[in-house]
């Protein structure tokens, strides 16, 4: 075939580099400002392969193969190529750029403590550049390798007896220097299954007692293997007694500490919920740090049936793990006397679909509630925040798979009228990751345990 001599615009090549040059990055500059003003999670993508057919184009001029089979060639080809780049960066979330944290507080003079003491606030967060944009990355690596550390704390197993007389064992890390001038201890509360042995608890642990903090590591009832159950049943969201009798415990023990409570996920809810609770506690509580918690759990887990793709999985998985423990204890919660008490039918509970229908026949009733959604309601630490007076700080991320940013509403509104609290938004951090730095593997210390090191000078400045 012969020279394709006409353009778009049935104009005749000028011969003039620059002029295309030009026309070229004109056409790219006007299709990337349409696109970032009207069609952002589309056609952002769809420039790169604007630029690379633009490209092809340009080196066929240059190389003066301008013809017809070349161009649709290389066209054809290009956009192949575009194809996958998108899907590349549709996964890798790549176009998504890092930035500083938002920050929510109608307190001016505890925000100001708090940014003047913790840099990370202010400065832009900035996850793994390949990989660290992408939610579910951040929360699956998390959740299986933890921060890459697979170093254990030096620590010591102790148990306390709950209310309800359930076996309570937590773990005593002593610090590793005297860098904290006080005698600090900082109680941490897992999230949903998950315990001491953990592995970004352990890594917090280690952490910690590195920056000189004493650790109580507080256990869910039913999780550690090596713990029998001395009562039938196991952890819920509602329960905040086990929880406090750790506290009660380790304030006895340490009688001239000071306590900060830090939990994740589900144990930022029980954080939240214990220290807003009209009930008594420790002279030694100063205050709380959430991490990723839903706030309110009616909210969220009412809506588990109309749940689709990636949050209908983590859900399987939340009950497929609720399940597990139950089958591995199943000798001390389905006993004649229990199956009696609650109306517990194990062949239903093994058969649950979801973690709703598993909390309606087995959670909700060992808590002693009517029905499931009173159970949520009581369980909500949203509910509770009318009655705290401590200081308080939740920190979510904007991309958490699990708790969209629609769930931080409540602590959102309660910060605008309420002082000594803050809430803290992150635009990636998935839920629980928060990994930081690098292009591939990230840095040793996570932003959130960075952030919670920086915090607790601010926090342990206030005292009941």
């Amino acid at each position: 075939m012969g020279e394709l001599t006409e353009n778009v615009n049935g104009q005749k090549p000028s011969g003039d580099l620059s002029a295309i040059i030009h026309a070229i990055k004109y056409i790219i500059f006007e299709i990337e400002s349409f696109a970032y003003n009207y069609y952002k999670p589309v056609t952002r993508y769809s420039l790169v392969v604007l630029s690379l057919c633009s490209l092809w184009i340009l080196t066929l001029f240059l190389v003066q193969r301008f013809t017809v089979e070349t161009v649709i060639l290389g066209t054809g080809g290009t956009f192949l190529l575009g194809a996958v780049l998108y899907l590349v960066m549709h996964v890798l979330n790549i176009t998504s750029p890092p930035a500083v944290p938002r920050i929510y507080a109608s307190d001016t003079e505890f925000l100001s403590k708090c940014l003047d003491n913790c840099p990370s606030l202010s400065a832009t967060y900035r996850p793994p550049l390949i990989w660290g944009r992408n939610p579910h990355f951040q929360t699956g690596i998390m959740g299986i390798c933890g921060r890459f550390s697979w170093t254990y704390p030096d620590w010591e197993r102790r148990f306390v007896e709950g209310k309800d007389g359930a076996t309570v064992s937590y773990e005593v890390a002593e610090p590793a220097n005297h860098e904290q001038k006080d005698d600090v201890t900082l109680v941490i509360v897992p999230g949903f299954a998950n315990y001491s042995h953990t592995h970004y608890i352990r890594y917090l642990v280690v952490s910690a007692q590195n920056a000189g903090y004493r650790c109580v590591i507080y256990n869910h009832v039913g999780i550690p293997g090596d713990v029998q159950l001395s009562v039938p049943r196991l952890f819920n969201y509602a329960n905040t007694d086990d929880l406090a009798a750790v506290v009660e415990e380790a304030s006895r023990s340490y009688p001239n500490t000071k306590m900060l409570l830090v939990g994740c996920s589900m144990g930022g809810n029980h954080v939240t919920k214990y220290i807003s609770e009209p009930r008594s506690r420790p002279q030694q509580v100063v205050g709380g740090i959430s991490i990723c918690q839903g706030y309110d759990v009616y909210r969220g887990l009412r809506c588990i049936p109309r749940l689709r793709g990636w949050r209908k999985l983590y859900c399987l998985g939340f009950s497929f793990l609720m399940k597990l423990f139950i089958m591995r204890n199943r000798k001390a919660l389905f006993t004649a006397d229990a199956k009696l008490k609650y109306d517990l039918d194990e062949s239903k509970i093994v058969r649950a679909k979801n973690i709703l229908e598993l909390d309606e026949l087995y959670s909700r009733r060992v808590a002693g509630f009517s029905d499931v959604f009173e159970y949520y309601k009581a369980s909500s630490s949203c509910n509770y925040l009318k009655t705290l007076s401590l200081p308080l700080v939740c920190i979510n991320a904007r991309d958490d798979p699990l708790i969209p940013p629609r769930y931080a509403d409540p602590i959102r509104e309660f910060v605008a009228h309420h002082p000594k609290v803050m809430l803290v938004e992150t635009e990636h951090g998935g839920h629980l990751g928060f990994f930081e730095g690098g292009v591939l593997f990230p840095n040793r210390t996570s932003w959130m345990d960075k952030v919670v090191f920086e915090l607790a000078p601010v926090m342990f400045s206030y005292q009941q």
